[in-house]
């Protein structure tokens, strides 16, 4: 995982070229099938084939996939890597809500079982609007009730944390960041930036 975090910290400063997003996404969608080519996640990710030689490549590199004729598939370290990350979060694109509309397109991601190392929510809005989001709303599940750390919950906005639950299904001890962008790749990237504070 400790390389993954170091790949993580690579798409941050790489990000005229590939984002944090990109490179979960990828492990997610090569892990999920026994072999899968670069041209189908090239499309999957919405980015050039050039930004997705760059991820396979770097991802190859730190041994966490390998490559072949037939396409790419996760190493043993790399379906450690998945397994971990798919029993800690799991990702929502394009997530849309009636009761409130906040930024122009929202994706999400939720966080299992790490709601202790939430304090007030800013470090991962920061992180989020540093990544290009247009700003970020984190949610915390704790006594099976929906808040917002540390400032508990709103009846004013009852309607939107129903939504919250009905679209992420949240256990207690779980977290919530929902990130905004004016692009739904801004926020992706946003979301995922975020959620990577907690892991």
């Amino acid at each position: 995982m400790r390389e993954l975090i170091e790949l993580v910290r690579e798409a941050s400063k790489a990000r005229a070229t590939f984002t944090i997003y990109d490179v979960v996404k990828t492990i997610f969608l090569i892990g999920s099938k026994e072999i899968i080519g670069r041209k189908v996640l090239s499309k999957e990710l919405g980015v050039g084939e050039g930004v997705m030689r760059n991820v396979l490549s770097r991802l190859e590199r730190r041994g966490i996939i390998r490559s072949s004729r037939r396409g790419h598939y996760l190493t043993d370290y790399g379906m450690r890597i998945y397994s971990k990350l798919k029993t800690t979060i799991s990702l929502f694109d394009n997530v849309k809500f009636k009761s409130m509309r906040v930024w122009r397109t929202c994706s999400g991601v939720l966080i299992k079982g790490k709601a202790d190392k939430i304090s007030s929510g800013l470090e991962q809005r920061e992180v989020a609007v540093r990544e290009g989001a247009c700003g970020a709303i984190t949610v915390v599940c704790r006594d099976n009730k929906l808040i917002f750390p540390g400032s508990g919950e709103f009846r004013e906005y009852k309607r939107f944390l129903e939504e919250i639950r009905e679209i992420f299904k949240p256990e207690d001890g779980d977290v919530i960041i929902i990130a905004g962008g004016n692009t739904v790749r801004e926020a992706r990237t946003g979301a995922v930036s975020a959620a990577f504070t907690l892991i």
